[in-house]
């Protein structure tokens, strides 16, 4: 995680949009496909390079990467996460949610008050809806 963001800061924001966001998006891409504990663990690695990477892009770079966040990246996990189907060791599911939470809240404190009330407001439904659908299919 440390390591990944040292990088990140040091090659700047073109290297964690080319590099770092689509190798997050296709970890999660085939750890979603096939659930095992070792991709689990790629899932908990994955949030936190995520977490990492935001902390080093500028808020321009975030603004223009938003779009592909949302679909490859967040979207994928809130999808996993209320997955009734797969299942998680104790605390893994708990803690990607925690994680998703974390992402979303660097992504507004980075964009701004105003910004953020823009471009992560439908980000933001969509974290509430998929959990309203889990909770009323568990009810």
């Amino acid at each position: 995680g440390a390591a990944a963001g040292a990088l990140g800061e040091i090659f700047g924001d073109t290297f964690i949009s080319l590099v770092y966001l689509p190798a997050i998006a296709t970890q999660l891409e085939s750890s979603i496909n096939r659930m095992t504990l070792v991709t689990h663990a790629t899932l908990l690695s994955c949030v936190n390079l995520m977490q990492e990477s935001l902390f080093a892009m500028s808020e321009s770079t975030l603004l223009e990467d938003l779009s592909f966040l949302t679909s490859r990246i967040i979207q994928p996990l809130l999808r996993v996460i209320v997955d009734t189907q797969a299942v998680f060791p104790e605390g893994t599911r708990r803690q990607l949610c925690q994680s998703v939470v974390d992402i979303l809240q660097i992504m507004c404190s980075k964009l701004g008050r105003e910004t953020a009330a823009v471009q992560v407001m439908p980000v933001l439904e969509m974290f509430f809806m998929y959990f309203a659908v889990l909770y009323s299919e568990g009810s």
